[in-house]
């Protein structure tokens, strides 16, 4: 949209102004205005299939630390953990909904009675069901 298009001369009508008009953002001077940032890099993935393994790899990638969990258990999840590298680890369902800070399930809806309810309260929580 051109510029002469973006004001309008009628003073009842808002129109935007182009982005470069705006002012910019003063930062904060005083340490009561800064906000801290939580940084999480903890993943729990519950379900170890395409989903969740390609989310396993993607997140190992940029340096997060994986807890992998699944029905398999620890047994079934190995070899994909040594793929993965020293930053995935193997456990049961449970253990990935607690190791995480964030936990993405990545199991099919018919197993969402299967997972661990307890170790899952008061996580960030990415549903992937399918």
């Amino acid at each position: 949209m051109p510029p002469s298009r973006w004001r309008s001369s009628s003073p009842d009508s808002v129109a935007p102004l182009p982005l470069r008009n705006l002012p910019k953002r003063s930062r904060p001077t005083h340490s009561h205005q800064r906000k801290e940032r939580v940084i999480m890099t903890d993943l729990g993935i519950i379900g170890a299939g395409k989903i969740g393994a390609a989310i396993a790899r993607l997140a190992t990638g940029v340096g997060y630390t994986v807890t992998l969990g699944s029905r398999r258990g620890p047994d079934g999840l190995r070899r994909l953990a040594s793929e993965l590298g020293a930053n995935a680890t193997p456990g049961t369902a449970a253990d990935a909904a607690a190791a995480g800070d964030m936990v993405v399930v990545a199991v099919p809806f018919s197993a969402i009675g299967d997972l661990p309810r307890e170790e899952l309260a008061g996580k960030i929580l990415i549903d992937a069901m399918n």
